[in-house]
């Protein structure tokens, strides 16, 4: 498990490209170690590296299509990056956790339910 605060974002929109050149060396490593063929790539609500919420004005709906845009694009990268792995973006909010998919879709997972999509 690598666990990086702001690991979707440095991804996406690094500050520099050693923030993101850290976290595909990270994934290289588990995939020669490890044998990985999953990678879940996450984001959070409020998440203090986007500036939390209030970068958004409180406005949720705003605050998670960034982060699905985010995700996107940090999936996409992983996807041209290592060419054996599946990449799943998840977006973590108060009310759930979304598994983020393309344009305006998201789709609900849960311990006990099978997935749902929502529009």
């Amino acid at each position: 498990m690598i666990i990086v605060a702001g690991g979707a974002k440095t991804l996406a929109s690094p500050r520099n490209d050693f923030e993101q050149e850290f976290i595909l060396e990270q994934v290289r490593l588990s995939i020669r170690l490890h044998q990985t063929k999953r990678v879940l790539v996450m984001s959070h609500s409020d998440c203090a590296t986007y500036g939390g919420l209030a970068h958004f004005n409180g406005d949720r709906d705003a605050e998670a299509e960034h982060h699905r845009a985010e995700l996107l694009r940090a999936r996409d990268l992983l996807n041209a990056s290592f060419e054996n792995i599946a990449v799943e973006p998840y977006f973590v909010k108060f009310d759930g956790v979304w598994r983020v998919n393309e344009a305006d879709h998201q789709q609900s997972t849960a311990a006990t339910a099978a997935a749902r999509k929502l529009a």
